[in-house]
């Protein structure tokens, strides 16, 4: 087995020189990173996906697969959650709710943002990581098992240097254990048999279910025969040890799906979902947020604030989801709050500008000198190396009627746009320079 020890750590994670403008390659030991983050904000992120790696290897390593391969692992890291977002946006794969990670197929990679606090960010590209090990030992996994394993492994408590607490996943227990007592749940039997593009359109199958009831019900079963001592435990390694050696053909083999079914209840029923600390509260809002629930985030948050008044991230993200409510005095309190926890922060400028501007709400009175300040504010803090936050503060230009800087900034914006996402933006700047004539 290869060691990292063989290499000093600034070898490992070297750069690849050549990539397009606007991004640059880091490799670690087990993935590459293209980034328009710092380097070495870069660099520790390749250094915690080669730890994830390692928790992965010894997971596996327990049941006893063989791996096929070492693929590497590939990431596309944006340098701030409002550049991820909008590319989320208008990629095509803004589908709802705005995940905090997602694999992206076009690029072959895990697409996510640079937050080097954000607890809930570490669980959720814990978990598609997990996705990318698992093709070590085989890509015939279904839905229910590739998803299931990664919620699995985004309810660890990981705490980088020391292995993974493997306990449950509190926002999926949640929903779970509430779908069995109001009784709209899935059946096991009903998860298991669920082919992939069913799984995929979930919501439209199942309109009067949650929307995240798949993922957190094969979590559910996951966990369930994991944490068995007996036959259910068995079936799933067994299962997992014939998908390496049959591939699609392997079967998930129940004999008894009653006994199964309520055995699986028992032990969903008999976890307690319980928030330990700030940080539990913190990712249960996370996991709400994700899922666009508003209110039931900020009340998360609220709690994580009330049990810890100085974590990290908690009043940006009160912030943000009050202005996604429309509770846009609310939402500049707690960004005001979020600027004094960081000024460092460029989030939290650039959507302070997006309020002042008035930009999500047409009944807004923009305040644009306040925009304009707030736009700047944000490009200065990521040295002018975002092509969305030059072209938030090309918007308050045009609106504060100086069309000279407007042209001059939506210049500037394709230039630090990496090549395949020029047919995105072009139009947004064309828009700019249409309007500043």
């Amino acid at each position: 087995m290869k060691s990292a020890l063989v290499f000093s750590l600034w070898i490992v994670l070297s750069p690849l020189f050549g990539a397009p403008e606007g991004m640059r390659k880091y490799r670690s030991k087990e993935a590459i990173l293209k980034s328009n983050a710092p380097a070495k904000a870069a660099k520790a992120l390749g250094k915690r996906i080669d730890y994830y790696c390692r928790l992965f290897q010894e997971f596996y390593d327990e049941i006893g697969l063989d791996k096929k391969n070492d693929n590497t692992l590939k990431l596309r890291v944006f340098n701030t959650y409002d550049e991820y977002e909008e590319y989320y946006k208008r990629s095509g794969a803004g589908l709802g709710g705005t995940p905090l990670a997602y694999f992206s197929r076009s690029l072959n990679s895990i697409v996510m943002y640079r937050d080097d606090e954000d607890v809930a960010l570490r669980a959720v590209v814990f978990h598609e990581c997990s996705h990318q090990f698992l093709n070590r030992y085989t890509y015939d996994a279904p839905k229910w098992l590739n998803e299931g394993l990664a919620e699995y492994f985004e309810g660890w408590k990981v705490t980088h240097g020391v292995s993974g607490e493997r306990r449950p996943h509190l926002y999926d227990l949640t929903l779970v254990q509430k779908a069995l007592e109001t009784g709209e749940f899935l059946e096991p039997r009903q998860m298991i048999e669920m082919d992939a593009e069913t799984f995929v359109d979930f919501q439209e199958n199942y309109p009067d279910l949650h929307g995240y009831l798949h993922y957190a019900t094969s979590w559910s079963i996951v966990y369930h025969c994991l944490h068995s001592e007996g036959e259910d435990r068995e079936l799933l390694v067994r299962y997992l040890e014939d998908l390496t050696k049959k591939g699609a053909s392997a079967k998930f083999e129940v004999e008894d799906w009653s006994g199964f079914t309520k055995r699986w209840k028992d032990t969903v029923l008999g976890l307690k979902p319980t928030a330990l600390d700030a940080t539990d509260h913190f990712l249960l809002g996370s996991g709400a947020r994700s899922n666009r629930k508003w209110a039931k985030a900020i009340q998360s948050y609220e709690t994580a604030l009330e049990v810890d008044p100085e974590l990290p991230g908690v009043h940006y993200w009160l912030g943000y989801c009050h202005k996604r409510l429309g509770n846009y005095p609310k939402a500049i309190e707690y960004l005001g709050s979020a600027l004094e926890d960081d000024p460092e922060d460029p989030r939290v400028p650039y959507y302070l500008s997006r309020i002042y501007l008035g930009i999500d709400n047409e009944q807004a009175l923009p305040q644009i000198d306040k925009a304009t300040a707030y736009a700047e504010a944000a490009s200065d803090l990521v040295d002018h190396s975002s092509p969305l936050y030059m072209w938030l503060l090309a918007k308050c230009q045009l609106a504060g009627g100086d069309k000279s800087r407007a042209k001059r900034t939506a210049k500037k914006i394709l230039k630090l746009v990496d090549r395949e996402d020029r047919d995105t933006w072009e139009p947004l700047v064309e828009e700019i320079r249409k309007a500043a004539k």
